[in-house]
């Protein structure tokens, strides 16, 4: 399993055109946004196949494109917003697999009780 996830980043890395050292969580998240813009698909559905789809339509990233510190300070605030909303869509998607949708409220996103979020949130 973790052999996989190590193949996994460095075919990442050789994708998106980004050293290794220049690797951030930040450069993940831009990673995925990137793929999700290109293919025009919602950013938490990106996986390793869509990355793979990127490249054979010849996807050719900018030089540092992917590195924090080319990144504005507008940037680096969106894809952080993009990863909360991700992860509370997870934690949406699990309590209805589980047939916990009556923790929701009506508006279908929050929870009700704030006890499950952290549960929902180290699930997803």
């Amino acid at each position: 399993m973790e052999e996989e996830r190590d193949l996994e980043r460095a075919r990442k890395l050789e994708i998106m055109g980004t050293r290794r050292e220049h690797v951030s969580a930040l450069t993940y998240m831009a990673w995925e946004d990137r793929v999700a813009r290109e293919l025009g698909i919602p950013y938490h559905k990106v996986e390793m196949k869509h990355f793979e789809e990127l490249a054979s339509r010849r996807f050719i990233p900018k030089e540092g494109e992917f590195e924090a510190v080319n990144m504005s300070e507008e940037e680096r605030e969106r894809l952080s917003a993009a990863v909360g909303f991700r992860k509370l869509r997870k934690c949406r998607e699990l309590l209805v697999e589980r047939g916990y949708e009556g923790l929701l409220c009506t508006d279908g996103d929050a929870l009700k009780n704030s006890g499950w979020l952290g549960f929902c949130l180290d699930q997803a």
